[in-house]
């Protein structure tokens, strides 16, 4: 999640390095008093400062510390549910990519007796810090799930949990779906993510979901702050889009967002493919868009789709997106 304002969320590596002082190229503060003579009054004291250089931190501490925390990414990427598993008659696809080697962004699902709920959420900030804030997260959507399936009642549990738990002015970004194991029907609410899109096979249209909330953190846990609650039937062949800002926030060279430029045309163009050639086309085509500039943001995407005989999609040109991911990541244009 991208912030607004002035104060920006600590820069994870520098988080690292203040826990450890001799990581810090600085230089340390001596300082005596010279005694000065002036027509017999006292000494006036002067303060002379002498440097000395603070000796860098080791070649192989800093290889450990970089394994340190590539192991952390992994135990990251292992936390999030696997989604190949169909949930009644929805298929999920996502797609989890951080712009450092650890997220603020997560996704998860919880198994009830007659659903599933999915939770996308975005933290703000992004690294370390960030990361280890989803694990409040991720236990905050477990913990509320076991006692209701509701969308609207799930996102007011966690914001009271958060609240007691989140470090003063963080706030959590997240959506919550209900999707039903009997039938084509979903319930969602929203927590200052993105609007969701609704991806219609059969008219090839693009549908804004205008599901507004506050993000979890800010409210004192009363009142109605996750209202209205979006109800929703997936004809076969429909796409449910949840996404956090962070695709939408990829910047071409003039500065221009891929939100405002291409993501909506973009997605007309995939209505009435299966959800994972959704998210590919969408995730290569920012990439293309941002011709090599780095990630401003985590891009965390996850699609429900209703597999069905929906009429024949449109072919859509492109390359496998694992072979473009990779050659982002490596700056390769």
């Amino acid at each position: 999640m991208r912030i607004h304002r002035q104060e920006r969320a600590a820069d994870p590596k520098c988080l690292v390095r203040n826990r450890q002082a001799v990581n810090v190229r600085g230089t340390a503060v001596l300082t005596q008093v010279k005694p000065e003579q002036d027509g017999g009054r006292d000494p006036v004291p002067s303060a002379t400062v002498a440097t000395r250089p603070v000796p860098p931190h080791g070649a192989r501490a800093r290889r450990r510390l970089q394994r340190e925390l590539e192991r952390a990414a992994q135990v990251q990427m292992s936390l999030l549910p696997d989604v190949s598993r169909p949930v009644g008659q929805f298929g999920l696809t996502s797609l989890y990519w951080p712009c450092e080697g650890l997220g603020g962004d997560l996704y998860d699902l919880a198994w009830r007796r007659d659903c599933a709920v999915l939770l996308v959420a975005d933290v703000m900030g992004h690294g370390a810090e960030a990361a280890l804030i989803t694990m409040l997260v991720k236990a905050a959507f477990q913990d509320t799930a076991e006692t209701t399936g509701e969308p609207g009642e799930l996102l007011l549990g966690m914001n009271a949990r958060l609240r007691r738990m989140l470090p003063s002015r963080v706030f959590v970004a997240a959506a919550a779906a209900r999707l039903e194991l009997e039938g084509p029907d979903i319930r969602l609410a929203n927590a200052g993510l993105p609007y969701p899109f609704l991806l219609h096979a059969s008219e090839r249209r693009v549908e804004e979901l205008r599901l507004d909330g506050r993000p979890l953190g800010l409210l004192d846990g009363q009142g109605e702050g996750f209202r209205p609650v979006g109800r929703l039937s997936l004809a076969p062949g429909d796409v449910l889009l949840i996404s956090s800002d962070g695709i939408g926030s990829v910047e071409c060279a003039c500065g221009q967002s891929f939100e405002d430029c291409r993501m909506r045309q973009v997605l007309a163009e995939v209505a009435g493919q299966e959800g994972r050639k959704v998210i590919d086309r969408l995730a290569t085509q920012a990439v293309a868009f941002a011709r090599g500039r780095p990630l401003p943001d985590d891009i965390n995407l996850v699609a429900v789709s209703r597999p069905g005989r929906g009429p024949k999609p449109p072919v859509v040109a492109g390359v496998p997106l694992e072979s473009t991911l990779a050659r982002a990541a490596s700056g390769e244009r």
